[in-house]
C-alpha cells in the first residue's frame, strides 16, 4: 500500500511537467512502466519501500522523466510522419513506373513507325524519349522513402531490462547505505 502511494506520488510529480492534454495517458503509461520495473527489480518478491525508492531513484528526477516521456512521444509523432512520407513515396514511385512504361511504349512505337515507314514524323519517338529522361531525372532528384528505419528503444525500457539483469542494483545498495547512515 505504501509502495503504491510512493509511486503514485512520484508519477504525480512527473506529470506536473507534461502538457495538460497528455497528462492522463502519461500518468497511466509512466505508472505502468514503474510498476513493471519494480516487478522486474524485485524478481518475484513482494516489493518493499526500499525497492520502490531504488526504482524511483533509478528513474531519476521527475523533470528528467517527464522530458524522457516527451522525447519518446515526439518520436512517435515523427514515426507517423515518416510513415506518411513513405506512403507518399510509394504512390510517387508507382506514378513514375506508369509514366516510364508509357514512355517506353511511345519510344518503341515511334521508332517502329519511323523504321517501318508508316510515318516520317518522329514526334512519338521524341515524346517517349523526353518522358523517359524526365522520369530518370526525377528518380535521381526526389528522395525515396521506401526504406524502413530502425525504431529507437525507449530509455526507460532499457533501464528496466538493465535493472532486471541486476547490473544496476548498485542503486539499491547506494540507497540502502544512505538510509542506514540516517
Amino acid at each position: 500500500m505504501v509502495v503504491m502511494r510512493m509511486i503514485d506520488k512520484y508519477v504525480d510529480e512527473v506529470v506536473r511537467y507534461i502538457p495538460l492534454w497528455r497528462r492522463k495517458a502519461a500518468r497511466r503509461e509512466i505508472r505502468e512502466k514503474l510498476f513493471e520495473t519494480l516487478r522486474l527489480y524485485c524478481e518475484g518478491d513482494r516489493p518493499t519501500v526500499r525497492d520502490a525508492r531504488a526504482v524511483m531513484h533509478f528513474a531519476g528526477d521527475p523533470r528528467r522523466a517527464a522530458a524522457e516521456y516527451e522525447r519518446e512521444h515526439e518520436g512517435e509523432r515523427s514515426r507517423r510522419k515518416r510513415k506518411a512520407r513513405r506512403r507518399a513515396g510509394r504512390i510517387v514511385h508507382r506514378i513514375e513506373e506508369l509514366i516510364f512504361a508509357a514512355a517506353v511504349i511511345l519510344l518503341i512505337g515511334g521508332l517502329m513507325s519511323v523504321v517501318i515507314g508508316k510515318s516520317t514524323n518522329p514526334a512519338f519517338f521524341i515524346l517517349g524519349a523526353a518522358m523517359a529522361v524526365a522520369v530518370t531525372v526525377v528518380r535521381m532528384v526526389v528522395p525515396q522513402f521506401d526504406t524502413p528505419e530502425e525504431e529507437p528503444e525507449s530509455e526507460m525500457a532499457v533501464s528496466a531490462d538493465r535493472l532486471s539483469q541486476g547490473r544496476d542494483k548498485r542503486a539499491y545498495g547506494t540507497l540502502r547505505n544512505r538510509e542506514g547512515s540516517r
